[in-house]
């Protein structure tokens, strides 16, 4: 048995995570593909198509991606004021580089679901029964636009940020976002990676759950912030998991993209391909402008749109990224991850549901997620 079947097995019997994917893609070609545990307590075994929330990969699967396209055809300006498309934001003055670089100024987390949860037109929803979903979008946004920003230029990571870039994406081209993404990055790059829109999509039990209460109990560092009903459970299978992304309606710059392993590392490697010249998305100009460090006396170090890893206690360990190129990838909250070694041709996807266990459940993702790096390099080293 490989190293990470070893991993991802005993990640799904010691309370890491309920089930999990991963999928490791050399030069293009697959040198491993497994599934692990179960989709929910007492459910079917996970197999390779099942699905899983990808929480913030969406940042790097629909909103750079989408980006990229957009530079590409001219569409995107990087340095230009985001109130020009987005005249209600509180910080018109803010760029979608310093967006997607993190360095905007904008706080990291807020409830702003909140105000629609706490609005009696839409307040039904949270329960599972009628509630005015249009408003709930439109007042969720009107909270997070109106929340006021810091100095910009400080690297702060910010998932009100990328709700921004998801509306700009949307202005710019005059469709939804996730019609826009599927279409021009999903079915272009021959993923099966969605967004799932809450209240049109049907629910999915095939879909690895990852909460049983809405709104999801508060996260580490976010007690206080709302108050939770203890005794609602509205959740469905195939909603998103995040509050914020669930009140938008399922689609967010930030949160909302759905996928198995194998989905998300056929993406990954169309990424690493273009950087290279392949031109499926984007030009690899536009893509080495994503991808130079955005502003590298600013730490943490970041790209546009991308993570890189950190000098210590990495995420991917201390072998993975280390080469001249470097790695570039993303973390979701639910236990998701995709990173890809420019250097070694390396694309490595792990899905989990860990957050079904508890939110708070962060110790054992925390030391899965190095130790299958280190062994996908093993694979590829052979």
């Amino acid at each position: 048995m490989s190293t990470l079947n070893t991993l991802l097995d005993r990640a799904t019997a010691d309370g890491t995570t309920p089930a999990a994917q991963v999928v490791v893609l050399h030069d293009g070609q697959a040198r491993h593909s497994s599934a692990h545990g179960h989709v929910a307590p007492m459910g079917a075994a996970t197999s390779t198509h099942t699905r899983f929330d990808l929480a913030s990969v969406t940042k790097v699967a629909a909103t750079t991606a989408a980006a990229a396209v957009l530079l590409q055809r001219g569409l995107l300006d990087l340095d230009a004021p985001i109130g020009r498309m987005l005249p209600s934001v509180a910080w018109p003055d803010r760029t979608a580089r310093e967006l997607l670089g993190h360095r905007g100024g904008l706080v990291p987390w807020q409830p702003w679901f909140d105000a629609a949860r706490q609005d009696p037109r839409c307040a039904g929803l949270w329960s599972g029964g009628p509630g005015d979903r249009a408003l709930a979008r439109t007042l969720t946004l009107a909270a997070a636009w109106t929340t006021p920003a810091g100095p910009r230029g400080v690297r702060a990571y910010s998932d009100l940020g990328f709700i921004a870039l998801g509306e700009l994406i949307s202005a710019l081209v005059g469709e939804p976002l996730d019609a826009f993404v599927l279409r021009e990055v999903f079915h272009r790059a021959g993923t099966g990676l969605r967004f799932r829109r809450v209240g049109a999509d049907a629910p999915d039990p095939t879909i690895a759950p990852t909460g049983a209460s809405r709104p999801r109990p508060p996260a580490p560092g976010q007690q206080g912030a709302f108050v939770p009903d203890p005794h609602v459970n509205s959740a469905l299978g195939g909603d998103v998991d995040d509050d914020n992304a669930w009140a938008l309606g399922g689609v967010a710059g930030h949160a909302g993209v759905f996928g198995s392993a194998t989905d998300l590392a056929t993406l990954g490697d169309v990424i690493r391909q273009d950087i290279d010249g392949a031109g499926k998305l984007a030009h690899a100009d536009v893509w080495r402008t994503l991808i130079a460090l955005d502003a590298p006396d600013v730490s943490p170090v970041r790209s546009l749109g991308f993570d890189r890893p950190s000098a210590a206690g990495s995420s991917v360990g201390e072998q993975f990224g280390r080469g001249p190129r470097g790695a570039i990838g993303h973390l979701g909250f639910t236990g998701s991850s995709l990173w890809i070694d420019l250097d070694d041709a390396l694309v490595v996807a792990l899905v989990t549901n860990r957050t079904a266990h508890g939110r708070e459940n962060v110790a054992g993702i925390r030391a899965l997620r190095p130790a299958v790096h280190t062994a996908a390099l093993d694979l590829r080293r052979r």
